[in-house]
């Protein structure tokens, strides 16, 4: 990245932002988590700024591959949702075998029938239902 005008961080690519219509940002919950999503928060900005152009629809931070017993990123993801409730997504995606098997085999996890598949499918259809609410009732004709 590198700096645009007053407008903060622009990327050295910016056409990523320029086109979208919004922005879903996933996460690992390590100890830089939040410095990354900063970052990408004054990307947007700086675009939009230094461009002239709408802003995209920022979805939220996807907490992704969550490790749920892990005490830590259970308290990283604890201190981003009382911290920054407005930039959480309101769900998230753990670390599952299945997700990596449903890589591996070029299938969604619905399609698998193992249990853990049932539980990353869960997860996943969570997540694309919420998005795909927000886009339908966020959806604007800039275009």
């Amino acid at each position: 990245m590198r700096c645009g005008h007053a407008a903060g961080l622009v990327p050295a690519d910016p056409g990523r932002y320029l086109i979208a219509d919004a922005i879903l940002s996933p996460i690992s919950l390590g100890d830089y988590a939040v410095q990354g999503s900063v970052d990408l928060l004054k990307a947007i900005e700086g675009v939009a700024q230094v461009y002239a152009v709408p802003k995209p629809d920022f979805l939220g931070l996807l907490p992704n591959l969550y490790e749920r017993k892990s005490p830590r990123q259970k308290g990283v993801l604890e201190g981003l949702m009382a911290g920054h409730p407005a930039l959480m997504f309101p769900a998230e995606l753990s670390r599952r075998d299945a997700f990596e098997l449903a890589v591996a085999e070029a299938l969604p996890p619905w399609r698998m029938k193992t249990k853990s598949a049932k539980a990353a499918a869960d997860e996943m259809r969570a997540v694309l239902t919420i998005v795909a609410d927000r886009l339908e009732g966020g959806r604007d004709e800039r275009r």
